[in-house]
């Protein structure tokens, strides 16, 4: 397909951009050296974004000869962006400017029980009080939403979530009367988290790598060739409901001896309470005992890793990614020595030669700022590719 020139004057700029965001700072003539673009193209472009305020002239760089270059940088504070983070009992929410970095923190609780109609409402004038917030930060951008499940990213809709217990629940249409003209995303929970992980860690950028969500759910984000992989259903990666023994526990989904089934946080709670026959109440308790290097609680927690690990396993004798990056409760727990363990399982179960190459390592973020940050990136993304260079 050839490019047409508005196509063409559209890559260039973002190109430009996104060689400004990567870089602290850069010259003009650094710009037209790297793109290949002319200086006179160059000036035009920056010209037009420091217009939009996108960019910003931040000093002098250093020169042995000729003039000193005006540096260029990325004016991360133009705009701002709300990520919520919706789970079936709450829902979280942030502020972030463009990089994303969270300049303000949202958190609200709600019945389990309710139906999705006052769910929905709850999130509704939750979502008003961020947005009453956010006029005296910067304009806003756009609104990114995340959900454990299946999600319909082109109708908004979620479409089927276990741990939400809903389907076909028309998310979009919920926000949208709330933001009539303002952009607005919505996706899976892992996909957006991997998403996050691509464009926030710029120094260590992978094309190629499978982030794994394990909490509650388990599911998975792949990124192909830079960018998320969602399947023709929106539904790749779902590795929670990949089945690990068809005899196993029956699973939420409906089938039986799901991954789910043998390494969420739900079964690792019920497993260390039936072995210290105890009734864990708190979030903040299972923690403790996880980490409390208990001899029972260890056995419960190599258990899981080892089907985790299978699980990891069967994505890369399919996938073979570069990198796998784990997130969820393996991070609360004994950080290096999990890691070092299921690494181990990985590649027992793994294809001879198929994971010498890959790097594990876990997620940058926790489980509670990286849904809320790949929320934000959802915006983000669109913002760096297309929206920002067509308004």
């Amino acid at each position: 397909m050839r490019l047409g020139f508005n196509d063409m004057s559209r890559y260039n700029r973002i190109t430009v951009l996104n060689l400004i965001r990567r870089n602290v700072s850069i010259s003009r003539s650094e710009l037209a050296e790297k793109t290949g673009l002319t200086p006179p193209s160059i000036s035009r472009i920056t010209k037009e974004l420091m217009e939009r305020d996108l960019i910003i002239e931040s000093g002098v760089g250093e020169s042995n000869v000729g003039r000193k270059p005006i540096m260029m940088e990325f004016n991360e504070s133009s705009r701002s962006i709300i990520g919520l983070d919706l789970r079936p009992d709450h829902i979280n929410g942030v502020i972030t400017n463009l990089s994303p970095q969270i300049l303000k923190k949202y958190e609200n609780d709600f019945d389990i029980n309710l139906p999705p109609k006052k769910i929905l409402n709850i999130c509704r004038n939750f979502l008003n009080n961020i947005l009453e917030d956010v006029k005296e930060i910067a304009p806003l951008l756009g609104v990114g939403i995340v959900l454990p499940g299946v999600v319909d990213i082109d109708k908004g809709e979620l479409t089927y979530s276990a741990p939400m217990g809903w389907s076909k629940v028309d998310i979009k249409s919920s926000f949208k009367e709330i933001l009539p003209d303002i952009p607005f995303r919505i996706d899976n929970l892992a996909h957006a988290v991997a998403l996050g992980e691509k464009w926030l860690k710029h120094d260590k950028e992978r094309d190629d790598f499978v982030y794994v969500y394990v909490g509650k759910g388990i599911g998975a984000g792949i990124i192909a060739n830079g960018q998320i992989y969602h399947g023709s259903e929106y539904n790749a990666a779902e590795i929670g409901h990949s089945t690990i023994n068809f005899n196993g526990p029956l699973c939420s989904c409906g089938n039986r001896g799901c991954l789910e089934t043998y390494c969420s946080t739900k079964v690792l709670q019920s497993n260390i309470e039936n072995k210290l026959d105890i009734t864990i109440k708190r979030e903040e308790e299972l923690w403790e005992i996880l980490n409390s290097n208990e001899k029972k609680v260890n056995e419960v927690i190599e258990e899981a890793l080892d089907y985790l690990g299978i699980g990891i396993a069967n994505l890369i004798n399919t996938l073979n990614p570069e990198k796998i990056i784990i997130g969820g409760w393996p991070q609360k727990v004994g950080y290096n020595q999990v890691l070092h363990y299921l690494w181990k399982v990985v590649q027992k179960h793994s294809m001879e030669g198929l994971s010498d190459n890959i790097e594990v390592e876990f997620s940058y973020k926790d489980e509670d700022v990286g849904p809320l940050l790949g929320a934000s990136t959802l915006v983000l993304e669109d913002f760096l590719t297309e929206t920002a260079v067509k308004n």
